[in-house]
């Protein structure tokens, strides 16, 4: 009897440290995964949005042009103006009824004007859900081709400085870019080095500057005249704000440029403006055919050259 309670071993609940270690470790694994999976999903909301928006405003410029004769606005004045207006601007006057008729709003202006102007907010179908976007900020703009500056030649795109007819689009709609994005600036400091804009000014270097000009410029003076408006003003017609070109791969590391008459000026003469987005690998770009797809920050760059192409 005796020797049978000394065989029986008592049973202690709870567990050791070293169980209880594993323990935490496999749900905080779980739990990484699951907001990594989350995250996921939230950006495949977000892009899916973000598509929609596209052809929302691809649309909306079909029926621009098809209300002004088979013709493209100018990537600064529309048809017939105000001055320094975008494409976006007159593609939202036309569908959406957003109209200003005080020009004093488009250009640099907004900087300088008197506080009792008010400013246009940008439509929501204009911002990218991905992106921090502000109330007079927009994500998506107009491709002006591919180099710096190039009106008469084949490298320009479908918005040049003024109106282009349908007909003269020879590389095909469906072969040409006509919006793409940009990450939405609120200050160099949250910006990455190759985002910042650099300004040169037009007399101090090569006539006309082509993109070779940049690309040197922008190695060889990293900090020179850096300065930041990416996307500030959705309806401003200009470089710095609603137009991209195909210079460079989207979200390139080559820094951006833009090329003014002064580095005072208030207009610039072109630039080599990268698309960019906050999409993991790359940018949405939307064709003239309506079409929008998913370009790869890989792209091979006579390709996306031949994309900022029109003719």
């Amino acid at each position: 009897m005796c020797g049978g309670k000394a065989g029986l071993r008592r049973w202690r609940g709870g567990f050791t440290l070293i169980e209880l270690a594993v323990s935490v470790a496999v749900i905080g694994v779980l739990i990484s995964l699951l907001l990594v999976g989350v995250s996921a999903a939230r950006e495949s909301s977000r892009a899916l949005n973000c598509q929609n928006n596209f052809k929302q405003l691809t649309l909306g410029l079909q029926q621009l042009v098809d209300a002004n004769g088979e013709r493209y606005p100018s990537y600064s004045k529309g048809f017939d103006g105000p001055s320094c207006s975008s494409v976006t601007y007159h593609v939202a006057s036309h569908t959406l009824g957003i109209n200003s008729d005080d020009t004093f709003l488009f250009g640099y202006f907004y900087r300088r004007g008197s506080e009792d102007r008010t400013l246009i907010h940008s439509p929501s179908l204009f911002k990218c859900p991905s992106d921090s976007v502000t109330e007079y900020a927009g994500s998506y703009v107009a491709n002006v081709g591919v180099e710096i500056w190039a009106p008469n030649d084949r490298w320009h795109g479908p918005f040049g400085d003024s109106p282009t007819s349908v007909a003269s689009v020879s590389s095909g709609l469906s072969n040409t870019a006509c919006f793409s994005e940009r990450i939405v600036a609120h200050g160099v400091k949250d910006y990455p080095a190759s985002m910042k804009i650099f300004s040169i000014a037009a007399g101090d270097g090569p006539s006309p500057w082509r993109r070779a000009d940049a690309r040197e410029f922008s190695r060889s003076q990293p900090d020179a005249h850096a300065f930041n408006f990416s996307g500030q003003v959705w309806y401003n017609g200009a470089y710095g704000h609603s137009v991209y070109t195909h210079s460079n791969v989207p979200n390139s590391e080559i820094v951006d440029v833009l090329v003014l008459g002064s580095l005072n000026a208030t207009s610039s003469y072109g630039g080599m403006i990268s698309a960019r987005s906050r999409h993991p690998g790359g940018v949405y770009v939307s064709r003239l055919d309506g079409s929008v797809g998913f370009v790869s920050s890989d792209v091979d760059i006579e390709v996306w050259e031949r994309l900022g192409a029109a003719r």
